[in-house]
């Protein structure tokens, strides 16, 4: 398998993975976008369906937590929001202990409840959001 289907393919069972567990509007986006779907589509980063955030996902063979930060942050800028997440495959463990690298910000807003609404009211039970 190539590094661009095995990193598509992990997207997508990322994607499934939140839809299972609670989040239904989750839709990992396409590698291969179209310039029309590049400017047409207002959402950026690789999963699409959490409003307010900017959520890359990568599947590196190496892993570099500072370079996939600095992707979700430009991402995020470009985008115009502040929320932004990447999510990195952890080779030889199961898609649930992915890691999940944000700014210090970030994490302080969801702990602190601060997350926008939306992602609040769809936080499964027994997440982060009932312990706070």
């Amino acid at each position: 398998m190539s590094n661009r289907s095995a990193a598509y393919r992990f997207r997508v069972e990322l994607a499934l993975w939140l839809q299972i567990h609670g989040f239904t509007n989750v839709r990992e986006r396409s590698m291969l976008r179209q310039l029309s779907e590049l400017v047409l589509d207002p959402e950026h980063g690789d999963l699409t369906g959490f409003p307010d955030w900017t959520l890359t996902v990568r599947n590196d063979v190496t892993m570099d937590l500072s370079g996939a930060a600095d992707t979700a942050r430009d991402a995020a800028l470009s985008a115009g929001t502040s929320l932004w997440a990447s999510i990195q495959s952890r080779r030889g463990h199961s898609l649930s202990e992915s890691y999940v690298t944000m700014p210090l910000t970030v994490f302080a807003l969801v702990l602190a409840g601060g997350a926008p609404p939306q992602i609040r009211a769809s936080l499964p039970t027994g997440s982060l959001q009932s312990e706070v």
